[in-house]
């Protein structure tokens, strides 16, 4: 069974921490507040108006099947810059981190986990913003890794 309160637990504990985190543009309460939401309810992660629908899915996964492993990811990214999910590493360029994020794109929820994922898969073309469609792409090759 999926811990939910433990993964609250960690958001609370995660948003009371008054440091400003690796991520220039984004807002440690509001991240706080989406991962709750999708924490209750996987169907809320949403990729909007981006083209990170591979990213998403794997994360509706992790937030149905681990929600604590799911919420520790994010804050690891916000906090430290990079996060593990057993062998996969995820470590966003600094551009990514700097990035000026559009609400009306995409949450900030989703935006850290997807956009990290992305931006760490891809080895020729860098992800750095909604607007680099064919860089956000995952291929069905790699959705099977």
């Amino acid at each position: 069974m999926a811990n939910k309160d433990g993964a609250k637990r960690k958001l609370d504990e995660f948003e009371l921490r008054t440091d400003a985190g690796k991520w220039s543009h984004l807002s440690r309460s509001q991240i706080a507040s989406d991962l709750r939401i999708r924490i209750e309810n996987p169907d809320k992660i949403d990729q909007n108006r981006t083209s990170l629908c591979g990213a998403s899915s794997l994360f509706h996964e992790l937030a149905t099947d681990d929600p604590e492993k799911y919420a520790q990811t994010a804050i690891d990214l916000f906090e430290k810059g990079q996060a593990s999910i057993s062998n996969l590493t995820l470590k966003p360029s600094a551009d990514l981190m700097n990035y000026k994020l559009d609400d009306k794109d995409i949450a900030q929820g989703d935006w850290i986990l997807a956009a990290s994922l992305r931006d760490s898969g891809n080895w020729f073309m860098d992800y750095q913003g909604t607007g680099n469609d064919a860089a956000a792409i995952t291929i069905p090759s790699t959705m099977v890794k």
